[in-house]
């Protein structure tokens, strides 16, 4: 049976937050898509014109993040899709971006194929939001991953760093590394990179 959602704001250290937190973990445990894209908003429109993303949401949602159910779920895209906001991502403490980070690292090799659109916005993150040497290095250790379907998004990832981090630097290595992955011998990685060298050189016309 479907778990309501909670209708009070999940404010800090609070019974109702306790309430929330307890029901986006049954949330992504239960796969329930719709119940997690309701509370997931919740959680948006309650920090939304909040200047700084607050510390004990941040920790709920990372070690959310570590649960193995959340590997498996494709309910917990949602979570990875607060971060990817301009308005949330933009209250992250810098503190919170790093720690952000290395969750993400931490999360993709152990994403299963079902839930592969996880390891597609964990590179959208990477790629797109966090675009610096860090998040490079990253997704460059990430290029090693042994399960194919994860492996096969980090061209993306690669991508965007080629042409949004503004840094020369940065864009030879990944078109080094992209380079590199045209050779990798799954048919799926190779079809990737090729997209991604495609849409690459099409920014440049």
């Amino acid at each position: 049976m479907a778990r309501k959602t909670i209708k009070t704001r999940p404010k800090s250290g609070s019974r109702s937050f306790r309430t929330f937190a307890r029901d986006l973990r049954c949330a992504v445990q239960d796969d329930n898509d719709e119940l997690a894209r309701k509370l997931v908003f919740e959680l948006d429109i309650a920090n939304i014109l909040d200047q700084r993303f607050p510390e004990n949401h941040f920790r709920f949602l990372c070690s959310l993040m570590r649960s193995r159910s959340f590997h498996r779920s494709k309910a917990a895209k949602h979570v990875l899709f607060l971060f990817i906001g301009v308005d949330h991502w933009n209250h992250l403490s810098s503190n919170q971006k790093r720690r952000l980070l290395c969750e993400i690292e931490r999360l993709y090799p152990k994403v299963t194929a079902s839930a592969w659109y996880l390891c597609f916005l964990a590179t959208v993150l990477l790629g797109e939001n966090f675009r610096n040497e860090q998040a490079l290095n990253a997704l460059l250790r990430l290029a090693r991953v042994p399960r194919e379907h994860a492996r096969s998004l980090i061209p993306h990832g690669l991508e965007h760093i080629v042409t949004d981090s503004g840094n020369p630097a940065l864009t030879a290595i990944a078109l080094d590394k992209l380079r590199k992955m045209s050779e990798d011998p799954s048919a799926q990685v190779r079809y990737e990179v090729a997209l991604s060298m495609a849409r690459i050189e099409q920014s440049r016309l």
